[in-house]
């Protein structure tokens, strides 16, 4: 029975190799009910990994080496944390989700959640830098010829390169006649 979900690639599989894979599965049904509260059950628990695994690759037709495919994959038990009862985040006695995998994911969850919080906080503080320069070249455009500079609150260096590019860029243009130009303040 707990051979039944592979019997496509059983078939593919020669007499040496089908004895290496029954026996390797007669020992993982023994070592299933050994930690199963019901033993009778191990086969059917087999049977259902085989099942799920086929359903992973893709189904029989996608497996290139039946024989490896079965012993390393197939027939393996895959402990997702340090419970020996744990098969891909499943109790295989319990048949419920593990606490020790579920509580894995759930800090793992936290920390990225850590992490895009700083991430998006260092971004929101660029995109306002860069939107306060802009804000800062277009009041020095418009406000710099008159004299007057927003110097009412702290400059950052930021600050300080937009109103220097500010000054170089209006010195560029050609004054008329009698204008000594515009100032700023600061």
């Amino acid at each position: 029975m707990a051979l039944g979900p592979v019997s496509g690639l059983w078939e593919r599989l020669s007499g040496w190799q089908q004895d290496q894979v029954e026996a390797a599965a007669k020992v993982e049904v023994k070592r299933l009910a050994g930690m199963l509260e019901r033993p009778g059950d191990a086969p059917r628990l087999l049977a259902d990994r085989l099942t799920d695994r086929l359903e992973e690759t893709g189904g029989e037709a996608l497996v290139t080496g039946p024989y490896g495919w079965l012993i390393r994959r197939g027939l393996l038990q895959r402990q997702a944390c340090s419970d020996r009862r744990c098969d891909d985040g499943i109790r295989l006695d319990t048949g419920s989700e593990c606490e020790n995998c579920h509580n894995a994911r759930m800090l793992s969850e936290v920390e990225e959640a850590a992490f895009d919080t700083e991430r998006h906080r260092s971004v929101r503080s660029r995109v306002a830098a860069q939107q306060r320069e802009a804000a800062y070249a277009v009041w020095g455009k418009h406000y710099a010829p008159y004299g007057i500079w927003h110097d009412d609150s702290p400059m950052t260096p930021g600050d300080r390169s937009a109103k220097e590019s500010l000054g170089r860029h209006l010195a560029s243009f050609p004054r008329p006649p009698g204008n000594a130009g515009p100032t700023t303040r600061g």
